[in-house]
């Protein structure tokens, strides 16, 4: 089992790690959106919060470091409990707001239907745990 629950991912401004400390089990808030941020490499060059109704859209923009010079956006939304109506509401809201716009490549968390876009949880996961297993050693070796 992963540290990180990708189930919870459709309530990204909620999540909370279980972490223990000094024998005491404690839950702390946990950044999602930042700590993507760093795992893609995201310079990033504007952050903003849109609202559509009781929906809340963050919004980051910027180039990583594999892919400079090309636009990055990653959105961050709360999808649980969406049914397929929510979903091309949503696709509706992102694509007419603009908040895609100029994208080369638009990363987007708990599913969309927005053409072109890729899972957030997908790289999140291939991202956070690079290196665990099948790290290349200095020495050659593999771990």
């Amino acid at each position: 089992r992963t540290l990180l629950n990708l189930s919870q991912l459709t309530r990204p401004f909620d999540y909370r790690l279980r972490t223990r400390a000094n024998g005491e089990k404690r839950e702390a808030p946990a950044d999602l959106a930042e700590t993507f941020n760093w795992l893609i490499g995201l310079s990033v060059k504007t952050r903003r919060t849109h609202r559509f109704g009781n929906r809340r859209y963050l919004v980051y923009r910027g180039e990583t470091r594999d892919a400079p010079g090309r636009e990055t956006v990653v959105i961050w939304r709360d999808t649980a409990d969406w049914t397929e109506r929510d979903f091309r509401a949503d696709s509706i809201v992102v694509m007419d707001s603009g908040m895609a716009d100029g994208a080369d490549t638009l990363y987007i968390n708990g599913g969309a239907a927005i053409p072109g876009s890729k899972a957030v949880e997908t790289l999140f996961l291939e991202r956070m745990f690079a290196g665990v297993a099948g790290e290349r050693r200095l020495d050659g070796s593999v771990r």
